[in-house]
């Protein structure tokens, strides 16, 4: 990644490659919220789960299927 980095350094303009690492870092952060969001979706429904098997309680799982995520 570093490599290829360097070649669009040396191919755009100054102003250019600060608009791509820009760019890149936007899309560093919203693939870091997208990751959050689905690893706490993934946990969510796990828990359910288990708490199903161990409880007896059916469908708990299913209502966690709906995801909801509230993070800002």
């Amino acid at each position: 990644m570093s490599e290829i980095i360097e070649i669009w350094k040396e191919r755009l303009s100054e102003e250019e490659f600060d608009e791509l690492e820009a760019l890149l870092d936007l899309y560093a952060q919203t693939h870091g919220m997208e990751l959050t969001s689905i690893f706490k979706y993934g946990f969510r429904l796990g828990a359910g789960i288990m708490v199903e098997v161990l409880t007896g309680e059916e469908e708990l799982a299913s209502k966690l299927g709906t995801f909801h995520d509230k993070t800002p």
